[in-house]
């Protein structure tokens, strides 16, 4: 029966009219979604050849869901900018300036500069604004309290750029991103700050092994801090570019929680000399790249996902085939 009237409906969908034009043309069979072979492309992913490059919230995104990196970084299937992000986005920029010395750390100041942007933000609610806008000078005034009560540390940079190479992978692997902040402690080594303004928490699993922070250690192990004026790098006592620079770790900086008076400051430990789980992330990012494997990873990270309506792992808005 279910045949039959498959064939059914295969006349009707190709009929035509006297003008002999199809009637019905988006119902052919030869336009059914699902019953076709899948197509390819004959072009990579990325370049033959040449390196691989990657961020660090890119190494971070495949290795928690290939599918949703494939999606969101290079067929730019992503929605709308979301509050969260111009959240932080406010927040980081005023941080810059604040590090920067082109705004006082007076959070009377760091207010009217909100205030003059946050209508902008496109919140859908007046009480969600509110709400936010509260967390937004609670994340500044934490901000401030780590900005100046650390004499120990001394500031070397703020959303400093940087792109390196690596010998990894197929053809190289080529780290570019920024650091919110470089530090220098009294020993000399060098401290990356990365300024977040999440509502989850990492666990301490989860941050001994955060991608994001491990790559900016390697970075700066690899010369990602060769590029600082000489004046910085003198004052803060760095050996010369192309010189090794000692690594004390990276943080994250999570200004919407407090943690005496300050943010919550997440540490990870130092990476050990020579390779490390770093090398062997890279070297698994180039081969499933090259390889082309974006599988959907199910996790806790599907909660917020905005793909899920485009994901085989997820039920929400799937078809459903006979």
């Amino acid at each position: 029966l279910r045949a039959a009237a498959a064939r059914r409906l295969a006349v009707v969908a190709g009929a035509e009219g006297p003008d002999g034009r199809p009637l019905v043309a988006a119902a052919h069979p030869d336009r059914w979604w699902g019953v076709l072979e899948p197509t390819g492309s004959e072009a990579a992913v990325r370049p033959v050849g040449e390196p691989l490059s990657l961020s660090g919230s890119q190494l971070s995104a495949l290795s928690t869901c290939p599918l949703r990196w494939f999606l969101e970084h290079e067929v730019s299937a992503t929605v709308a900018r979301t509050t969260a992000l111009g959240f932080g986005s406010v927040v980081h920029v005023l941080a810059d300036h604040v590090a920067r010395g082109e705004l006082p750390p007076d959070p009377e100041v760091l207010e009217e500069h909100v205030d003059r942007v946050w209508a902008e933000l496109g919140f859908e609610a007046a009480w969600q604004s509110s709400v936010e806008r509260t967390q937004a000078s609670a994340a500044l005034r934490r901000f401030l309290a780590w900005h100046t009560g650390r004499p120990e540390r001394r500031l070397v940079a703020s959303e400093h750029r940087f792109a390196v190479e690596l010998p990894h992978g197929e053809s190289g692997v080529r780290i570019r991103g920024s650091f919110d902040r470089v530090e220098v402690d009294a020993e000399g080594a060098v401290h990356v700050a990365d300024l977040k303004t999440q509502k989850a928490k990492p666990t301490g699993a989860e941050l001994e092994a955060h991608p994001q922070l491990g790559l900016y250690q390697v970075a700066v192990r690899h010369g990602a801090l060769d590029e600082l004026d000489p004046e910085s790098r003198s004052a803060a006592g760095l050996p010369g570019p192309g010189e090794a620079v000692p690594v004390a770790g990276a943080e994250l900086v999570l200004l919407r929680h407090e943690s005496s008076g300050g943010p919550l400051v997440a540490g990870q430990a130092p990476l050990p000399e020579g390779e490390s789980w770093v090398d062997q992330s890279l070297e698994d990012a180039d081969a499933l790249i090259r390889a082309e494997d974006f599988v959907a990873r199910p996790g806790g990270q599907c909660r917020f996902c905005a793909l899920r309506r485009t994901c085989p792992a997820s039920d929400e808005g799937r078809e459903v085939l006979p």
